[in-house]
């Protein structure tokens, strides 16, 4: 299983796709418009969880039943990431982006209802890292991610990958 909680050196940011997709939208969030991903420091992750959830190595896929058994054989573990309080694991986060519709519906089904009382948390549905998405479309999209975060009690919208419309937000279902 990995559930990512990202704090990158800087210099890995600039050759690997995850973390510069990733970059890309935190500035977004942060309200960051430098024309290309750009992070300051490894501080700037603090506070996010950015999610991709694989259950099992190697492979494109993730099987979702195996991710949805992992996360709640391991719930204990899992939750964690949300509601830390110590600094070298990461503090509870403010900000949740999903990754993909894999971790959007496992999110929605076994984690969201322990963290839906935290009234300062807020969440966002993203494409996948390694979705075919060019970097333009991810960047304009990431400038609007601040007016499309909601409260965790409500129900969330995410960007919907489209090579002929640029602003194209759904709620997640």
């Amino acid at each position: 299983m990995r559930l990512e909680l990202l704090r990158p050196k800087i210099s890995i940011i600039k050759t690997n796709r995850f973390f510069l997709r990733c970059v890309i939208m935190l500035n977004g969030i942060n309200g960051k418009s430098t024309g290309r991903a750009y992070v300051k420091n490894d501080a700037d992750f603090d506070n996010f969880r950015f999610m991709d959830l694989k259950a099992t190595q190697g492979g494109s896929q993730a099987d979702p039943n195996a991710v949805s058994d992992y996360v709640e054989d391991n719930m204990n573990d899992v939750i964690k990431y949300f509601n830390s309080t110590d600094t070298n694991f990461g503090l509870s986060p403010h900000t949740i982006v999903l990754l993909g519709n894999l971790a959007q519906s496992v999110f929605i089904s076994c984690i969201r209802k322990q963290v839906i009382n935290d009234k300062n948390l807020k969440w966002i549905g993203m494409p996948h890292q390694s979705h075919t998405v060019n970097y333009e479309g991810l960047e304009d999209a990431s400038k609007k991610i601040r007016e499309h975060l909601k409260p965790i009690d409500q129900r969330a919208e995410k960007w919907v990958y489209d090579k002929n419309k640029s602003d194209n937000w759904r709620r997640i279902s």
